[in-house]
């Protein structure tokens, strides 16, 4: 009967704990500047190519830039397991806002060059590769193990909060103080976001071999993870719709706006917001549930449902309409993520926690050459048909999963 009684909770009682408010915070500022920087970026690019034929493959290759160095997600989450993860997630947080000085500086003296641009965002995305699983592990030390889905749920609420707001201040300041205006709050959000973890107690769970190397450590993570299904499951669906789904919010939805509907950057952004607005209510009321069952389940099917909304979003043409779907695959979205990080982190020994999340940001690496693809497949076949293949897609690969991962199905 308690049980029962308290599958419904107070979704926001975990902000009362210092070390996890800290982190959430920290988390919350990085998505603030993380997600303005990528939609300026973007709208950037579109601006300074604009008469080229190569505009909308260059739209995506600056997704791809900032994601190059994923693949050393492997070696950051080993070093999030042998330093301390507080220091870790401040000097990344740091060097980031730096960047985002210089990108201002650069503009404000018209000497911005394209290249400058790439450059800029891919030393930033470097930044990205070692912070992101470091604060993902930091914020489950800061917890207790039976509370880590609600975290999760927290953590991305927060971190759809912050697209939320992070995408509808980027179209704002870009219309109105241009981009070099735009990079001064960038370079705001990322110091505050570094101050953050300074604040917290909470050290790192102490590893089973402390004396070893870097190398075997990340070896170490590898066969960890191969041992359990439901850890490679969960690694190979983030895989996947990395490929799939991300494209469309990240990447093709911008360039809809600019290229099909031909808005500002303001009306670009409500748009990507919207998306956002979903993202953030899936995770407030995930994180209002005590109790999570039928996780694989859930996590299989939200896959599902929101490359669903995509394809209908490609089918459509009325605009009150497309909110409507944007806000449902915001949902689904939301629910997809929550999923994955529950089961990487609840279902991992918490000194492996760096490592797991060292090879959940390596899963974000497809997404890299997908934008890039789906950036030059726009440009002969058109934004809409893309998403339209990339959601069919997305639910094809989840077919294969259920059928690979029967664990998975079973949690």
């Amino acid at each position: 009967m308690a049980d029962s009684e308290n599958i419904i909770i107070n979704p926001l009682k975990l902000l009362r704990q210092k070390d996890f408010a800290c982190i959430w915070c920290s988390i919350f500022f990085t998505g603030l500047a993380n997600f303005t920087e990528q939609f300026v970026s973007i709208w950037l690019v579109l601006q300074l190519t604009s008469d080229s034929p190569w505009s909308l493959f260059l739209g995506g290759a600056i997704t791809f830039v900032r994601l190059c160095f994923a693949p050393l997600s492997v070696l950051s989450g080993a070093i999030a397991d042998k330093v301390s993860r507080k220091l870790l997630v401040t000097a990344m947080q740091w060097i980031a806002s730096l960047l985002a000085l210089l990108m201002a500086v650069l503009i404000f003296l018209d000497i911005l060059e394209l290249w400058h641009l790439f450059v800029i965002v891919c030393l930033s995305g470097l930044s990205r590769i070692f912070e992101m699983p470091t604060a993902q592990a930091l914020a489950s030390d800061s917890v207790e193990t039976t509370h880590i889905t609600r975290a999760m749920a927290l953590v991305n609420g927060g971190r759809n909060l912050s697209m939320l707001l992070g995408l509808f201040l980027a179209g704002v300041l870009f219309d109105s103080f241009g981009p070099q205006g735009t990079f001064m709050v960038i370079f705001f959000f990322y110091g505050v976001a570094g101050i953050a973890p300074l604040l917290m107690k909470t050290k790192n769970p102490l590893s089973n071999n402390p004396t070893e190397s870097i190398l075997k450590s990340i070896w170490g993570g590898f066969k960890y993870v191969k041992s359990n299904q439901i850890l490679w499951a969960a690694l190979l669906v983030a895989a996947l719709i990395n490929v799939s789904g991300f494209t469309f919010h990240q990447t093709l939805l911008p360039m809809f706006a600019k290229v099909v509907i031909e808005s500002s950057a303001t009306k670009a952004s409500m748009l990507m917001a919207t998306f956002a607005v979903g993202a953030f209510v899936g995770s407030i009321v995930l994180s209002s549930l005590a109790r999570n069952r039928n996780q694989g389940w859930t996590l299989l099917l939200s896959v599902i449902a929101w490359h669903s909304m995509m394809i209908l979003f490609s089918m459509i043409q009325i605009y009150i309409v497309w909110m409507l779907i944007l806000l449902a695959a915001g949902f689904f979205w939301a629910s997809t993520l929550i999923q994955i990080q529950s089961l990487l982190l609840g279902k991992s020994d918490p000194s492996y926690r760096g490592r797991i999340q060292g090879l959940r940001t390596l899963a974000i690496y497809p997404h890299a050459v997908a934008a890039a693809l789906s950036g030059l497949m726009a440009g002969i076949f058109g934004v809409s048909h893309v998403v339209m293949f990339n959601g069919a897609l997305g639910i094809l690969f989840m077919l294969a999963v259920i059928v690979l991962a029967p664990k998975l199905r079973k949690i």
